[in-house]
């Protein structure tokens, strides 16, 4: 028999996910405190339920299988693949016998100790959000204050987990484009600056995000100014000024103006304030809300009607002096640059003496790339990104050639013997209509719109099918489809990968992503060294070092593969589930 569980509360709240997405309602709870649980079901019959203790989300629970515990902390590094397949053999053998819980029964084993126990716990809790936060629009919503609708569901806990450093994944993978469109519309040009409470440590931002967002240490700017000043591409600049805001990281200057004139505020996160019900007739209904709030379930008094706001002016805000000039001084670059692009040899191009070494063309490439990829130009520059999008295609031929070391020789002797202009190294240009798509389907690709990155992306390998970046993100696009993920499915994928390769040897994407995929069925060995080419290549690769690092704390080790190991049978992370209640232990019990 399971813990009694109370009769359930009429709901203090109710609402959806279009009008009020995952985040506001987690930021809502955590601003005050909340203690309760949140149900939420979808028109399809899809269902889950999040515990909240002091604002926190401590137990999540979904319709939806997965992820489980024990694979989530293999995926960390937490578990080798033979301590994972042992302790689900031994969760499986006691669950014949009774309730049991994996996270227990792993501390109990001394397999993990308490501090990886949590890390584990709290990564799945944070992946179980985000599915939540991929349901339909549509789907409802209520919280019941006060009320555990986990009791007896998986370990009693006592606090839960600070949601903040979880909510720009969950934005990545399920940007609220209304909310985030409407945030920006709303701070329009004025001027941003971080708060005197401002802790952007607690987010969690990687270090990308962390430079982007500490510009406005530097001045405050508007949300265009920061956009086009970043570095990310726009929707990721976005969408991060959009964290900024939603979470109080930064505050409006307000324009020192008549009261007509004055900046309104940006859009609150916050719900409504969520009240006990009170009687009420039942034919009675509450006034309709705003798009982005919290509609209680109690009844209130008919507001005063709104009048209607006069539409925003679609035409562009005059930029500062200051901005003008700096737009200016951007627009003749990139004019200038273009048209020089054809007397421009490699090694000027990319800001290199002829005697540079491969190491020196990738760092100059990569350092070059943050200010010349087509989308770091900005809106108010919209008319110079073709021109943009040359030179950047041009670095990037400039980087294949110099890049390998049989090809920098041929183009040094090349320069040495005939003119100043750039000589052509046969199989490296590509046609302007493939550089456009690749480019375009690299945006949809960082916007997750995968469907349109994949049409855009073979539209750039059909006008050049030699390009080793085209056939790799090609590859990569079709391995994320569901009817892709089997072995054999993966193989082709694999094999994609490989012609990739061996058109540009120094594509550190389709090393990365083949080790991916060789990771997906079991081959990690193969992995590891894919893992290590692509570090080799790009010492800035996180998610390759994170890999190698998880390898090595396995056991493994990337720079001698073990033969034998390769044929080993390995224990799927989706199929790894001898007892979906045991493995639900989502959270660990805290002092």
């Amino acid at each position: 028999m399971g813990a009694f569980v109370p009769p359930k509360p009429e709901p203090t709240a109710t609402g959806t996910l279009e009008a009020t997405p995952l985040v506001h309602l987690l930021l809502y709870a955590s601003d005050k405190a909340l203690k309760g649980t949140v149900e939420l079901t979808s028109s399809a019959g899809e269902t889950a339920s999040i515990f909240l203790v002091d604002g926190n989300p401590a137990k999540v629970k979904t319709s939806e299988p997965g992820p489980y515990l024990g694979g989530v902390l293999l995926e960390l590094g937490y578990l080798t693949d033979e301590q994972h397949t042992q302790s689900l053999t031994d969760l499986a053998r006691a669950k014949a016998a009774g309730t049991a819980l994996h996270g227990h029964r792993l501390l109990l084993a001394g397999t993990v100790n308490v501090l990886k126990l949590e890390a584990g716990v709290r990564e799945q809790l944070s992946r179980k959000l985000r599915q939540i936060a991929a349901m339909p629009g549509e789907t409802s919503f209520a919280f019941y204050e006060g009320f555990d609708g986990l009791r007896g569901w998986g370990p009693d806990a006592t606090r839960g987990f600070d949601a903040q450093p979880m909510l720009l994944p969950m934005l990545r993978e399920n940007r609220p484009t209304s909310h985030v469109a409407l945030a920006l519309e709303r701070l329009g040009t004025s001027h941003l600056r971080f708060t005197s409470a401002a802790d952007l440590a607690r987010l969690g931002l990687g270090p990308e995000e962390r430079a982007a967002a500490q510009m406005l240490r530097v001045r405050p700017m508007n949300a265009a100014e920061l956009t086009g000043a970043c570095g990310l591409p726009p929707a990721e600049a976005q969408l991060l000024i959009y964290l900024l805001v939603v979470t109080g990281q930064i505050e409006v200057i307000r324009a020192r103006s008549s009261p007509k004139a004055a900046t309104p505020a940006p859009p609150s996160p916050r719900p409504v304030s969520m009240r006990p019900p009170a009687a009420r007739p039942p034919s009675a209904r509450p006034p309709s809300e705003h798009p982005g709030s919290v509609r209680p379930a109690a009844s209130r008094p008919p507001s005063r009607p709104r009048q209607s706001r006069a539409p925003a002016s679609p035409s562009p805000p005059e930029p500062s002096a200051e901005l003008a000039q700096q737009l200016a001084e951007r627009r003749r670059e990139i004019v200038e640059r273009a048209a020089s692009l054809e007397h421009t040899d490699d090694f000027s191009l990319l800001g290199l003496a002829a005697t540079a070494t491969g190491d020196e063309v990738e760092a100059a490439f990569f350092s070059l790339a943050k200010r010349w990829h087509p989308d770091t130009v900005p809106l108010a520059l919209a008319d110079v990104r073709d021109p943009c999008a040359r030179v950047f295609a041009r670095m990037v031929e400039a980087s294949k050639t110099l890049g390998s070391d049989e090809k920098r020789a041929h183009y040094r002797s090349a320069l040495t013997a005939g003119p100043a202009s750039r000589p052509r190294v046969e199989g490296l240009e590509s046609t302007p209509e493939a550089v456009t798509s690749f480019h375009k389907a690299e945006a949809c690709f960082l916007r997750q719109e995968y469907e349109k990155a994949e049409e855009l992306c073979r539209e750039a390998v059909d006008h050049d099918p030699e390009k080793a970046d085209y056939q790799a993100l090609l590859a990569w696009l079709l391995a994320q489809k569901p009817e892709n993920r089997s072995p054999d499915k993966t193989n082709e994928c694999i094999q994609m990968l490989d012609r990739a390769i061996a058109l540009g040897e120094r594509c550190a994407k389709a090393y990365f992503w083949r080790g991916s995929l060789y990771k997906r069925i079991g081959r990690s060995n193969s992995a590891a060294l894919d893992f290590k080419r692509a570090v080799d290549l790009n010492p800035h690769n996180i998610d390759a070092l994170r890999e190698l690092r998880l390898y090595g704390m396995r056991g493994g080790d990337a720079a001698r593969p073990r033969p034998t190991e390769m044929n080993m049978p390995k224990v799927s992370l989706d199929d790894a589930d001898p007892g979906k209640s045991g493995v639900l232990g989502r959270m660990f019990k805290k002092p």
